[in-house]
């Protein structure tokens, strides 16, 4: 079960679907606490009681051994696509360290390493698991809490605001108009093309493609979106000793990605709708769950806190491709905490799709609908 990544990882090897078997029984016991790493807030709404249930179904050994091989090809040309984009002048700070995955103890590490060997995915997986002292060699900056581990070769880490400031500046020397403070309300098809309302007036055109996170079925209204927001929380610190890769405390559910003299620190998923707002306990339950794992860190001076919704569907799985019933309208959403793992894979299928109406990938498994 997996509630964190990497505040700005690009992870193929370790992208599941967030329905895994047992993830049912823990959400439940989680109601009465808010300080877990996955918590359901209870509201009165039509559409968080059919998303549970259609997450309860998709929940079992099969279907989620099913979703890891789909999101396994899917995020099959992710690094080499990443690299394209840098080859087109994108500058997005890419750095390919690998991941350290650690765990309280050496049967907890092995068990999850037998997961991923069990999901056959074309991404090495190392052999066998590390163990406290080695752990330690690796990264100095843990303590003991952290008894066993194994490295991912394949991750790939970024700086998300460079990244997107990247894209945008290219995009405008391109010629491209990029409308900023104008969220979009609603996207429909009419016999005329496609009908876009923002706060700042009507847009026609031809062709539209929905990539509205966790908003989608707002921007989609009138369809049955299997999407639910659930809100993610981070915050900086700033440890005497600086990890020199992404570290995932898979105990503590908890993500670390180290951005310069910070360490960037992420966790906890909180299905809690659209309109609840930022809490503090989840921040306070993120650095009791890995304080134990840092050494040299003053807790209280936490920088850059901030929490963000992302866009849940009930498979696990994004939905990419055109909206039924909608023609040249097209969504690219779902993507759950793996938006930048998928990212790249996402928008070269879509723009097959857009200009010459086919992909050559596989979408069966993320077709809308």
């Amino acid at each position: 079960m997996r509630h964190a990544e990497t505040a700005a990882g690009s992870s193929p090897t370790i992208a599941t679907p967030l329905a895994a078997p047992g993830v049912v029984a823990h959400a439940l016991k989680s109601l009465t606490r808010p300080d877990s790493a996955l918590n359901i807030r209870p509201r009165l709404s039509f559409s968080l009681l059919r998303f549970l249930a259609s997450f309860a179904r998709h929940a079992n050994a099969s279907a989620f051994a099913r979703g890891t091989a789909a999101l396994a090809a899917l995020a099959a040309g992710t690094p080499d696509l990443y690299r394209d984009l840098e080859r087109d002048g994108v500058d997005a700070g890419l750095r390919a360290s690998g991941v350290l995955s650690a765990f309280d103890s050496v049967s907890s590490a092995g068990a999850h390493l037998s997961l991923l060997k069990a999901a056959q995915t074309s991404w090495p997986v190392p052999e066998r698991v590390l163990g406290r002292d080695e752990v330690a060699a690796l990264e100095p900056a843990l303590t003991e809490r952290a008894g066993a581990g194994f490295v991912l070769p394949s991750e790939l880490y970024l700086d998300p605001g460079r990244y997107v400031d990247s894209i945008a500046a290219l995009l405008r020397g391109r010629g491209v108009r990029i409308m900023e403070a104008a969220p979009v309300k609603r996207v429909t098809a009419t016999r005329h093309g496609i009908r876009v309302i923002t706060s700042r007036g009507e847009l026609h055109a031809e062709t539209a493609v929905v990539a509205a996170g966790a908003w989608t079925p707002q921007v989609l209204s009138g369809l049955a979106m299997p999407i639910e927001a659930g809100r993610g929380y981070s915050f900086s610190v700033r440890p005497r000793v600086i990890p020199s890769r992404p570290v995932l405390l898979e105990d503590a559910h908890v993500g670390l990605t180290p951005l310069g003299a910070r360490l960037r620190v992420v966790g906890t998923m909180e299905l809690s709708g659209l309109r609840r707002q930022h809490d503090e306990r989840r921040i306070r339950a993120i650095v009791n769950a890995c304080s134990p794992y840092v050494a040299d860190v003053d807790w209280h001076s936490r920088e850059d806190e901030w929490s963000s919704l992302r866009p849940i569907t009930a498979s696990g799985l994004p939905m990419i491709g055109e909206v039924p019933g909608r023609p040249r309208v097209f969504i690219g959403s779902g993507h759950g905490m793996f938006g930048l793992t998928f990212a790249p894979a996402t928008g070269r299928i879509l723009a097959d799709l857009v200009v010459y109406g086919r992909t050559d990938v596989d979408i069966l498994p993320f077709r809308p609908g």
